[in-house]
């Protein structure tokens, strides 16, 4: 198993990780702020709508012209008319109209009045929308006829040919009818009819219906213009279809209510111009307001949903924005108004504001350029712009209203219709007699609360980047510093020991008063007392044999004397025997000093450069003399080798190396000496045969006071300071030492490896 080495940096450094915990609980607390803020804006919302309402409640004169008091609506038959942003030119070309051709309604076999013969779709049919703006409404019909038939020049009937139908009740509330019958395209002018006439007879040209009246391919376009002050809330218009200019009888009738009755006419629904002045100061309500009636329809509207981000503007921006009222306005409806932008204000103040911008420095560019790009691959920007399906609406539907209408006051969240934006809507019923009229509803997004939750989050992050990075810093340098020290009490520990055990250095003691200190104190402590202990045993040789000399001459002197006298047999072998113990113990005093003093002479020994060929050649022919039994080889591979050291001491280690391969081998055995190598790194093997090393000495035979010899009752006293030897010689030549078995298993090879400095 793998032992994973984990630094104290690195354990300091995953441990401060968990500092990333504070910006995500910082995330969430911002989240749950957001959700708090949501609940305000909605209470906000609900009371900005109470307050509208406040200013509708029983105000009947403000629905009484207008078709809410129907208890359903007919599509087609009752209209609405669409706010425009310009007039629109009468030329009979629809291309002012295309951006409204979604509110275009077509009338075809369904909304057939009279008929005469089978109905055809290509022989009559038509889409229809009106529009308001300003002080008029204006209507246009495209056409299809497949065969288009004027009205005749001499002629005085207005009913002999195609002619469109216009009934509506005026001011007064009497019912009147028109009709506008051309006898070319062109500019064109309604007819009134006699009221008290079965028949189309026309009693006069009506000037301020106008109109044109164009021929097209498919049939024909009528784009007209009616003043909003001559008619009330019932209108109804019809086409009449003649194919047959020799008969020049209608075939059809087709239209949006029967123009002939007056019970029969629609509704017309004109966006209050009373209730969008009471509206007109909420446009600085940072809110888009509806109000609509109890068939959902709208019946003014205020703001656009755009703006309407919950954040409120400067307040001395409000007050300056505020509408002027006109003196000879109603008193009544000038309170109910100031009131209403009051409370308004008073509930809006609640939202957040927009900060500015600064001109930007070094923190605002690193800010912008290098913060807030990576806190946005979190956060998500408010859009700038978004789709809003509502924006020409002119019904509303949702949960809320629904709500509304029923008497409860409600909200809804909702996403725009590219789900850029969410859209919080809510509504409150208008009361009018104790009964639902009409509801109003308030829209916001909550552009505001994000922007608002963003500038929360950017602060909180820079605080807490600003923090981690801080105490990541500080903790990194802390650990830093605490193993920078821990390292040097590690590496004067390790230099204070070599390699043999052997106490070369100190450790100083750190003048610190922490842990690291203390543990450096008690090192050197324990360092000194292991040096007086280490320098104790080291003397103890020395010292052991200079005191036991002296006994061991008296004794052997003792022996020499008793050898001279004449013993008997038994006795003289008793003599004998002490002679040879007294032997053995002299030379076993004399190893034990010989480490010592060759310590002594490698610190005394002189540095000089010498031929290894020639010590490797004057040594091997000396084991040639010294032991006859033997078989001596040497192989060289480099001549002229040339190294720094004491040729003695280098003598003296092979001396003791080929000593311990005599020892171990058999007699007429071959050892084998052998240089090999290059100048900069070269080996010297001396290898023998006979036993091999047991597997778990191979290393430790190299120190002091070890050996494998078995005890044979062998006269030479062995201490295992041989290879000891060698190798203080070995490390004092630059050299390391190693003895293993041969690949073979023949013998034991030792190998010292030198390398050029």
């Amino acid at each position: 198993m793998t032992n994973w080495r984990i630094s104290l940096r690195v354990k300091l450094l995953f441990f401060s990780s968990f500092l990333f915990a504070i910006p995500y609980l910082g995330y969430q607390y911002v989240w749950e702020l957001e959700t708090y803020l949501r609940i305000g804006q909605e209470q906000t919302m609900v009371g900005t709508a109470r307050a509208v309402a406040t200013a509708l409640h029983e105000r009947p004169k403000l629905f009484s012209t207008q078709s809410s008091f129907m208890s359903d609506v007919r599509p087609g038959t009752d209209l609405y008319a669409h706010s425009i942003d310009y007039p629109i030119q009468l030329d009979g070309d629809v291309a002012d109209w295309d951006e409204y051709s979604a509110f275009k309604m077509h009338y075809a076999e369904q909304n057939l009045i009279e008929i005469q013969q089978a109905y055809r779709p290509q022989s009559l049919s038509f889409k229809h929308m009106i529009g308001r703006y300003d002080k008029f409404l204006y209507a246009v019909f495209e056409v299809n006829d497949d065969s288009l038939v004027f009205r005749a020049r001499n002629s005085l009937r207005i009913d002999r040919n195609d002619y469109l139908q216009i009934a509506m009740t005026d001011i007064k509330g009497e019912f009147q009818r028109y009709i506008v019958a051309p006898m070319q395209s062109g500019w064109v002018n309604a007819y009134l009819l006699k009221q008290d006439s079965p028949n189309i007879q026309p009693e006069r040209l009506e000037t301020k219906i106008q109109g044109y009246w164009q021929q097209t391919e498919a049939g024909y376009t009528v784009e007209l213009r009616i003043p909003v002050g001559m008619m009330s809330s019932k209108i109804a218009f019809a086409i009449s279809d003649v194919d047959d200019a020799e008969t020049r009888f209608a075939k059809y009738t087709l239209g949006t209510a029967d123009p002939t009755k007056a019970d029969s006419l629609g509704t017309i629904l004109i966006p209050s111009p009373d209730i969008e002045n009471i509206l007109k100061g909420l446009q600085y309500a940072n809110a888009r307001v509806w109000v609509i009636d109890k068939h959902m329809r709208v019946l003014a509207k205020s703001g656009e949903i755009q703006s309407a981000s919950g954040v409120q503007a400067e307040p001395s921006n409000i007050a300056s924005a505020m509408p002027l009222i006109d003196e000879d306005a109603d008193k009544d409806e000038k309170s109910e108004r100031e009131n209403l932008q009051v409370e308004t204000q008073e509930n809006i103040a609640e939202t957040p504001k927009m900060r500015t911008n600064e001109n930007k420095g070094i923190w605002e560019y690193i800010e912008s350029e290098w913060l807030l790009p990576i806190y946005y691959r979190i956060l998500t920007k408010p859009p700038a712009d978004f789709v809003d399906d509502l924006d020409n609406a002119f019904a509303l539907a949702g949960k809320d209203i629904e709500e509304a209408l029923d008497g409860t006051p409600s909200t809804l969240w909702r996403l725009s219709a590219d789900k850029k934006a969410v859209i919080l809507s809510a509504a409150h019923p208008i009361y009018i007699d104790e009964q639902v009229m009409g509801a109003v509803v308030v829209e916001q997004t909550t552009n505001g609360i994000r922007t608002l939750r963003n500038q929360a989050l950017e602060k909180q992050f820079h605080f807490i980047l600003a923090v981690i990075v801080l105490g990541t810093l500080s903790l990194f340098l802390l650990a830093s510093r605490i193993s920078w020290r821990i390292r040097k009490l590690r590496n004067e520990t390790e230099s204070a020991i070599d390699s043999s055990g052997k106490i070369i250095g100190e450790i100083k003691a750190s003048p610190a008063n922490d842990e690291i200190g203390d543990l450096s104190r008690t090192f050197n402590n324990v360092l000194s007392k292991l040096s007086q202990y280490n320098s104790y045993l080291e003397n103890m040789a020395s010292r052991l044999s200079h005191e036991l000399r002296t006994p061991v001459a008296i004794v052997n002197s003792s022996l020499d004397n008793l050898s001279l006298d004449k013993h008997s047999q038994d006795n003289q072998a008793y003599i004998d025997r002490a002679k040879e113990g007294i032997t053995r113990l002299s030379k076993i005093l004399s190893n034990m000093s010989e480490a010592t003093r060759l310590e002594q002479a490698i610190q005394s020994s002189d540095v000089e450069a010498f031929s290894l060929n020639e010590v490797l050649v004057g040594c091997t022919e000396g084991y040639r003399l010294a032991y006859s039994e033997r078989q001596f080889l040497l192989e060289t591979e480099l001549q002229s080798l040339v190294i720094e050291g004491a040729p003695e001491l280098f003598a003296q280690m092979l001396d003791k190396i080929v000593a311990n391969a005599v020892e171990f081998s058999p007699q007429n055995s071959l050892i084998r000496i052998a240089l090999k190598g290059s100048e900069n790194a070269f080996r010297i093997h001396i290898s023998n045969q006979g036993p091999l090393l047991p597997e778990n000495m191979q290393k430790e035979l190299l120190d002091s006071m070890i050996s494998v010899r078995k005890e044979q009752g062998s006269e030479q006293a062995h201490l295992g300071l041989g290879l000891y030897i060698a190798k203080m010689i070995a490390l004092f030549h630059h050299a390391s030492i190693d003895i293993e078995n041969q690949t073979d298993e023949s013998g034991v090879v030792v190998t010292l490896s030198f390398k050029s400095r």
